[in-house]
């Protein structure tokens, strides 16, 4: 019999609590609208769907671009490569002439570059 009641329904209440406020309806769902959309509406879809071609056309010509740049780096890469290669035989073959004409200042050159080393590793 000690029971409270309390009211059911939040309307009774004076001044609403956080709880018990009525919840207003959702601004972020879109009403339904049946009629067709005005013509200038149609314009600008009808234009940005003309601009989306567009882009996508200079997308592609773009991307063409890029293929044809990558091939030409990938063939000045490839001479340079080649250019390397000739240029470290002619060093090599340059380098073993000179230690066949001179063997004796070979050796002690060596020993002296492999002594310089030793010092500075210690």
């Amino acid at each position: 019999m000690n029971q409270t009641h309390l009211p059911v329904s939040s309307s009774a209440v004076p001044w609403p609590t956080s709880d018990q406020r009525e919840r207003a309806p959702d601004a972020a769902v879109p009403q339904r609208n049946e009629t067709p959309p005005p013509e200038s509406a149609v314009l600008v879809m009808n234009a940005g769907q003309g601009s989306r071609n567009a882009t996508e056309h200079k997308g592609e010509s773009a991307l063409r671009n890029m293929d044809e740049s990558l091939e030409a780096a990938d063939e000045a890469l490839q001479a340079s490569v080649h250019r390397l290669r000739d240029s470290r035989s002619e060093w090599v073959n340059s380098l073993r002439v000179t230690v066949r004409r001179n063997p004796l200042a070979s050796v002690a050159a060596a020993f002296a570059l492999g002594a310089t080393i030793f010092r500075i590793s210690r």
